[in-house]
């Protein structure tokens, strides 16, 4: 049952670590970026599994301190516990450069760098060759009022912030220069801007269905989306 919970330190360690990062970067993940996540996982995943040894054999008279809990505290701690371990062994400077912890957070870095470059590529392109041809197909009075009422039922938002985005719907919509794709654009980057990928996508389903009423499943998801 040992190896069990030391999996379980990894596995938890490792799923927190991708998912921060697509947190902090409110971007969605993608294929391409797979191989470079797969590395990120195993960075924190190995982490925790050692940190989850240490931890057994440095408390080990503690009687509570035994089956799931410490792979608990090692696949929440576990990583930040081993850069706090690793960066003792250094010189003997306030700060060692060639350290071993530094040598870990900059190849770390380096792969958070790479991933999200990856990510934004990938978006870029989604935005530009499959949202916006799609959204074209709404009228701006329609995508307003989706996007209005979209923003306003959020509860993850402050109100400040609820209502400085709605200002800038009604600026970007109400603008006497920009044309209508140019609004559009507009639309559809401050929604991926504020995780709002969701509606993205259905407002895509909506273009679709407008674009070709006639297929049967097009009927089926507008009929699905009126509700």
């Amino acid at each position: 049952m040992t190896f069990g919970w030391f999996m379980l330190a990894g596995g938890l360690a490792g799923i927190l670590a991708v998912t921060e990062l697509f947190n902090a970067g409110r971007k969605a993940p993608c294929l391409r970026a797979c191989p470079l996540l797969l590395i990120l996982f195993g960075f924190d995943a190995a982490s925790a599994m050692l940190a989850h040894a240490v931890l057994l054999e440095a408390l080990k008279g503690l009687s509570w301190f035994t089956g799931v809990w410490p792979a608990l505290v090692a696949g929440l701690c576990g990583p930040a516990i081993l850069r706090s371990q690793l960066s003792l062994l250094g010189s003997g400077q306030e700060s060692s450069f060639y350290g071993p912890a530094n040598r870990y957070r900059r190849l770390q870095v380096y792969v958070e760098g790479a991933i999200d470059d990856i990510t934004s590529s990938v978006q870029a392109n989604w935005i530009a060759t499959k949202a916006m041809p799609a959204i074209r197909h709404v009228s701006l009075d329609e995508l307003r009022t989706q996007t209005e009422n979209y923003v306003k039922g959020l509860g993850r938002l402050g109100d400040d912030a609820r209502r400085k985005l709605l200002e800038q719907l009604q600026d970007l919509f109400l603008d006497p220069v920009a044309d209508e794709p140019e609004k559009i654009k507009g639309v559809v980057q401050l929604l991926v801007d504020n995780n709002g990928r969701r509606l993205v996508k259905l407002l895509m389903w909506r273009g679709r269905c407008i674009q070709k009423p006639e297929g049967r499943f097009g009927r089926l998801v507008s009929r699905l989306l009126s509700r």
